[in-house]
């Protein structure tokens, strides 16, 4: 699904995909990283009409993508049948080393990475300095991100991100989404855009409160987003489909599912628990009504997204 907020992205995309059918064209994504992984996810998920050739990286790991080659390639490739798009921070440095094998910017070869950002998020705050998604972790808060609540509060990229909410939006139920650990608001911007009932969230970092807060307004929203305790927070009954994507242990994690259970009781609905990294599964299936009725693979540390539906 495209959203106009993202329209220059898709629209730049477009541009590129449309060169390289015109001049019967294939495209390279020099970078793996995130930054990478976000253009193969917009050309070949989101565009669809291409995919990529090949992808070019100096360090990364070749022995598990057949598609992946050190710059030793650019010996034995004719430039006039190739695209390059750059995802890396050293697209200057790159360009030059391109430009040795005949490739020229604006033509043959893009640094997206320049001209675009390396996600949704850092799109955003190249248009707007005043937004702020930048991740808080255990350095910047030694007195939250410890024991019980893990070690930072850290968006999600890209196509795990899309691929999270294409699987909510199969869910036969009023979209009504409530982000555990919402962080400076991501999540929340994209249940958003998705053109959600109701969105809401709760943290236990008043910084992240207030930047998700903040985030969302300047982008033209607002959401209930809570400062607290999510073990002992239980003013949920509005809700429906409860996010978790890891963010504290099951001594937070389990009362505050059994707080949605009670919730349930006092007001039956179709409940929905989507639980990203879900290290602590053995104990939501032991200490709580909800049992796994899906799983999917999506592009996280731990690929696997579970959902569970109360008994």
């Amino acid at each position: 699904m495209k959203y106009d907020l993202y329209a220059p992205i898709y629209e730049y995309i477009d541009n590129v995909v449309k060169k390289a059918i015109g001049e019967e064209k294939k495209l390279i994504i020099w970078g793996v990283d995130v930054s990478g992984r976000f253009i193969r996810h917009l050309i070949e998920d989101i565009d669809g009409r291409l995919t990529i050739d090949r992808y070019i990286d100096e360090k990364a790991n070749i022995y598990f993508n057949e598609k992946l080659y050190r710059s030793s390639i650019l010996e034995y490739i004719d430039c006039k049948k190739y695209i390059v798009l750059n995802s890396t921070v050293a697209g200057a440095e790159i360009y030059k080393k391109c430009q040795t094998y005949g490739f020229v910017m604006g033509e043959n070869f893009f640094d997206f990475r320049e001209d675009t950002g390396k996600s949704y998020l850092d799109f955003l705050g190249k248009k707007d300095a005043l937004l702020d998604f930048v991740p808080i972790d255990i350095i910047d808060r030694p007195d939250l991100y410890e024991k019980q609540i893990y070690i930072e509060s850290t968006p999600f990229q890209h196509s795990s991100v899309e691929r999270v909410f294409d699987e909510i939006d199969k869910f036969d139920t009023p979209k009504k989404f409530f982000d555990y650990g919402c962080g400076k608001g991501q999540i929340l911007l994209t249940a958003f855009l998705r053109g959600y009932e109701k969105v809401g969230g709760i943290d236990i970092n008043k910084d992240c409160v207030e930047a998700a807060s903040n985030n969302l307004s300047r982008l033209g929203y607002r959401a209930n987003i809570v400062l607290g305790d999510a073990k002992d927070y239980q003013d949920i009954d509005d809700f429906n489909i409860f996010f978790v994507y890891n963010p504290f242990s099951s001594e937070i994690l389990i009362p505050a599912l059994n707080n949605v259970e009670k919730s349930y009781r006092r007001k039956k609905r179709k409940i929905y628990i989507v639980y990203g990294n879900p290290f602590s599964h053995s104990d939501v299936v032991e200490k709580t009504k909800f049992r796994l009725t899906r799983q999917i693979r999506v592009d996280l540390y731990d690929p696997l997204l579970n959902i569970y539906e109360i008994e």
